[in-house]
């Protein structure tokens, strides 16, 4: 009983980590409009901090192993050794708040706390986390729509991008109807308020839910179905596009929504930008042979502090042609085994871990100046330590500790 209540808690501290940003953003939204000024800079921390004192309450309540203490040391003493290779003018990166809050915040919850968590599939079944995700996305669809909502588009896309994740499969996967309502409002703002990489993900995510199911289905009536469901829907979003898309693209919402603005200037899927920044990024890792340059790298050689948007130039360009190289095939190493060493609803549980957690770091974010990278690695190795059960392996799995328990009565 103590151990599923520590399971549900490694839960709550997840989403709490994930729901402190929305959160955030939504209060200072409220503090602009009644003009509250003592909100401004200690607001984040109080979250990190109310979040941090609930995760120390989870782990004093359960062992800790060696195996955790041990990855822990190995975590800092990297970070210590890049910083002494790193090039002292990006020294003090290491030294900034946010880069604190890592240290004491994301990597001990992360290494502590989230790399256990096993019942992931509460996430889609238990209703407190379905009914708070649909009210985070009205509330911050809302605040865009009627309250001149001025949160940066990046942060407010990835910042929801979880919870539409969320309301997305609980509709695809677990056939919950009402949920289809809200996933329409999460493709609505992601697509109007929200940012190209973070509708791209949440796409990714129906898109791989959708073709699971069909393989798990073993049905090819239910196979045909999906076919002609799949076929309506594109043809649905082709009409409208042809008639709404038009309105939208010559309408006031043109002006506070990123993607509109890329329409309408005929660049949805150009970016100049980052293709300079890949080609000095490109161009760094083939003249540094075999250094390593250290953390926060890319800075220094690209203009204006700017990083390089993607993971794999970043591992190499920080961590060098070896140990980058390494990096990289071990996370793509955890990122394969997680996903077939896992049943439908791991899978399930894989595919949403992957869309709203690490995706963007294909096109943008920082692996080694963002927490929620770390929270991504922590929720792939428990993937990677615990089958997620299936709905039959569930109730067989129940029948059994029934049964042990019977026979422990009885022998009493």
């Amino acid at each position: 009983m103590l151990e599923n209540k520590l399971e549900q808690k490694r839960l709550n501290c997840l989403f709490l980590m994930l729901l402190i940003y929305p959160i955030y953003n939504l209060i200072l939204v409220i503090k602009q409009k009644i003009g509250l000024s003592f909100l401004d800079n200690n607001l984040m921390i109080a979250l990190y901090v109310f979040v941090l004192v609930y995760a120390i309450t989870i782990i004093l309540c359960a062992p800790v192993f060696k195996r955790s203490l041990l990855i822990i040391f190995l975590i800092y003493m990297a970070i210590f050794l890049l910083y002494i290779v790193s090039n002292p003018l990006v020294k003090s990166e290491f030294y900034s708040t946010y880069n604190w809050i890592i240290y004491i915040y994301f990597i001990p919850i992360s290494v502590f706390v989230i790399s256990r968590i096993d019942n992931w599939v509460d996430l889609f079944d238990n209703k407190k986390y379905i009914i708070i995700s649909d009210v985070i996305l009205l509330i911050s669809f809302v605040s865009k729509v009627f309250f001149d909502d001025d949160t940066d588009y990046m942060a407010f896309a990835y910042d929801i991008l979880p919870f539409t994740c969320i309301i997305l499969i609980c509709a695809l996967k677990y056939k919950q109807k009402i949920q289809w309502i809200f996933s329409l409002i999460s493709l609505f703002a992601l697509g109007v308020y929200g940012a190209r990489g973070a509708l791209l993900a949440f796409l990714i995510c129906g898109i791989s839910i959708f073709l699971l199911d069909i393989y798990y289905s073993g049905n090819t009536t239910i196979f045909i179905n999906r076919i002609i469901m799949c076929i309506g829907i594109v043809v649905l979003l082709c009409i409208g596009v042809e008639l709404i898309l038009p309105k939208l693209v010559n309408s006031n919402l043109v002006e506070s929504s990123y993607v509109l603005k890329r329409i309408s200037m005929g660049m949805l899927g150009e970016s100049n930008a980052r293709e300079q920044i890949i080609k000095s990024c490109l161009e760094a890792i083939y003249g540094m042979g075999l250094n390593i340059n250290g953390l926060y790298y890319d800075r220094m050689i690209l203009p204006n502090g700017l990083y390089s948007h993607n993971f794999i130039l970043e591992s190499l360009l920080s961590l060098g042609w070896i140990f980058g190289t390494c990096f990289l095939i071990w996370i793509f190493r955890c990122l394969i085994n997680g996903f077939i060493s896992q049943s439908q609803n791991g899978k399930c549980v894989f595919i949403f871990i992957v869309s709203s957690l690490f995706l963007r770091y294909f096109l943008s974010g920082s692996i080694f100046g963002e927490g929620k990278f770390i929270l991504f690695m922590a929720s792939l190795m428990s993937i990677n330590k615990y089958h997620v059960l299936d709905n039959r392996e569930e109730k067989l799995s129940m029948l059994a500790k029934k049964s042990s328990s019977k026979l422990e009565g009885k022998y009493e």
